[in-house]
């Protein structure tokens, strides 16, 4: 049937002319002025599928159309690509001059009488080049003539198409539905997908084959790549990394890639696997099983940076769950400007999130039921970071493990039902540890049992720094099946504010402990015990003293520097029968005050002398 009319823009044309002849076959009422060079533009696939010509031949497949005479711009649509193969959809071409293009099997084909012809669909699929997509033939050469196309749209078809590697043209985006398989070829020993730049990935499956395939390598690498997006694919049975996202550039160019919304599973290696790469987006995908969830990792002086993992749900990995990890063999061997926030961990073999790294927030996440041994449910190694929001519970090792931090806030977190320490501070520095909730842990007895704590302040094995400039305050603790102290100081420990905690009777010996000898210029209940003397040293800093008994009466109390702040206050409790005198020195008391075990009195300095506030007697 004849078309009688063209339009342009989804507009009528005006000024309508004559036929043009085309070989026989008519193009109607054409608007004026208009070249002939300009029919073949008219001429074109509309919506992928409408083509407007009249009486365009159709034949049976493209193997047909190559041995038929063909003149220049005829068009022909072929039904199918090969003889008693399916039916493909949008197989129509324009006959063009010898050497207008490169023939590939797909866009150009060179026809025995020497033309060619051009492929003229908007969107190209696989079966366009001659792929079969029946889970048995090797359909490489096809996917990789489609795939590497430059600034195309690539339509997936349904079908499981065999391939040992493809590399996606530059500005090309392949949109697919989970149908759209692409299997690796059994002996295939290089990545699957290679993207280039601004290549997109949408819907598409990519299974590796790792039951069949011995090789090795990624499904889908992205090297030195950037604005890359890969978005509601299927990834599964991966040899390798699932997505290797890597840079080596030294952070100077913008890596600037989203992962998102996709499913992995039946995944030997690390789902998400990230190196050296500026602004990478992790966002909203489901993980399963596999080494790990992400792994973002530095080897060259600037490291990984900006980067988000968000949202994701990370199950069953044999490692951990999600980690940033500290390379000791690059120069500046950490990710910063980190994001790890809201993402679910449970049943990893591993520590749920670990994060060796630097202005760092990880917040608002689930980790429950990880690691093995002394894993934590968050380990973190951090300079600048905020531990925010975050349930951790269940975890074979530690709630939240803080190890060799400067500068980092733990707060409003809540801890319950792990193996072992809530929170540990280990040779940690200007940290806060403030309103978190820590309920049921040390449920295993894997530590000694002078380190068992809710709250564990010390310095451990592996750091050669102190625990210094601290603030433990406001947090909420109570019993553990084996927890012997709510609350913690051991040895090398200094400048610490312990306040406000509600924590009574959450250890089996004592709520609050510390090491005498080695916790200094300390803020605590009880930091120190003095033995009774006329004029008795006390700490410069401190706000609670303890005083053991003895027979001779105190009547002034001085500091190692003979200052005292203006306005101090202090508690003293007294362990055994000790006395007070009033008046006699700098004590102006309601009294003497002859104190037994566990009395208390409160006193506040003015000009140097103590006036007592109140006094108990229990």
């Amino acid at each position: 049937a004849q078309v009688d009319l063209v339009a342009r823009d989804g507009e009528s044309p005006n000024a309508m002319n004559s036929d043009f002849d085309m070989n026989s076959y008519r193009i109607l009422n054409v608007p004026a002025p208009i070249a002939l060079s300009d029919v073949a533009r008219l001429v074109d696939v509309v919506n992928s599928s409408t083509l407007l010509i009249g009486e365009a031949p159709v034949l049976d497949n493209v193997g047909q159309m190559l041995i038929t005479d063909l003149a220049l711009a005829d068009y022909v649509e072929c039904k199918r690509y090969y003889a008693g193969g399916p039916l493909v959809p949008n197989l129509v071409y324009e006959i063009v001059a010898a050497s207008t293009g490169t023939a590939d099997g797909g866009t150009f084909l060179n026809l025995s009488n020497g033309r060619q012809a051009r492929l003229i669909s908007r969107t190209l699929n696989p079966k366009q080049f001659g792929a079969v997509g029946d889970g048995v033939t090797d359909d490489t050469l096809a996917i990789r003539a489609w795939m590497v196309l430059e600034n195309r749209e690539l339509e997936g078809y349904a079908g499981e198409y065999i391939v040992t590697s493809a590399t996606m043209g530059i500005g090309s985006v392949l949109k697919a539905t989970k149908q759209t398989i692409l299997r690796r070829k059994s002996d295939s020993t290089t990545n699957l997908i290679t993207l280039n730049d601004y290549s997109e990935l949408h819907g598409v499956t990519i299974d590796g084959n790792n039951s069949v395939a011995s090789g090795s390598g990624f499904s889908v690498l992205c090297n030195t790549k950037k604005s890359n997006i890969i978005d509601k694919c299927v990834i599964i049975n991966s040899i390798g990394a699932c997505v290797d996202i890597r840079s080596n550039t030294d952070d100077a160019e913008n890596t600037e890639t989203r992962v998102s919304n996709n499913i992995f599973y039946g995944n030997v290696g690390n789902s998400v696997q990230l190196q050296d790469v500026k602004y990478v987006s992790v966002l909203n995908n489901s993980m399963a099983g596999g080494t790990r969830g992400v792994y973002c990792d530095a080897t060259t002086s600037q490291g990984s940076s900006f980067v988000t993992v968000l949202g994701n749900k990370v199950k069953d990995c044999s490692s951990s769950g999600i980690f940033f990890p500290f390379n000791a063999n690059a120069a500046d061997p950490h990710t910063t400007n980190a994001i790890i926030n809201n993402n679910l961990v449970e049943g990893c073999g591993g520590s749920g999130i670990a994060a060796q790294s630097s202005n760092t927030t990880i917040i608002g996440n689930v980790c429950k039921s990880n690691g093995s041994g002394s894993d934590a449910g968050i380990l973190l190694n951090l300079t600048d970071g905020t531990v925010t929001g975050n349930v951790v519970s269940f975890t074979s090792g530690i709630g939240i493990d803080a190890g060799d931090c400067n500068r980092i806030s733990i707060n409003s977190n809540v801890v319950h039902q792990n193996s072992r320490f809530g929170i540990e501070i280990n040779s940690c520095d200007n940290f806060s540890v403030v309103g978190n909730t820590l309920h049921n842990n040390h449920t295993g007895t894997g530590t000694p049992t002078e380190f068992r704590a809710g709250i564990m302040v010390y310095q451990g094995t592996q750091f050669g720094g102190i625990s210094d400039n601290g603030a433990i305050t406001g947090n909420n603790i109570r019993i553990g099946t084996n927890q012997n102290y709510g609350i913690k100081l051991a040895a090398d420990t200094r400048k610490i504010t312990v306040s406000g905690n509600s924590c009574h009777g959450s250890g089996l010996i004592n709520d609050i402990e510390y090491d005498p000898t080695n916790v200094v210029n300390t803020l605590l209940p009880f930091a120190t015990v003095l033995t009774p003397a006329a004029s008795l040293v006390i700490p410069q800093e401190g706000l609670y003293i303890e005083i053991g008994a003895g027979a001779t009466a105190i009547s002034t109390l001085t500091t190692s520097t003979g200052k005292v702040a203006q306005y101090r206050e202090i508690a003293i409790r007294f362990t055994g029968t000790a006395t007070l005198s009033d008046g006699v020195g700098n004590l102006r008391l309601a009294g003497d005050f002859v104190a037994g075990n566990t009395d208390t009195i409160k006193l506040i300095s003015v000009t140097g002398v103590w006036y007592e506030l109140s006094r108990t007697v229990n």
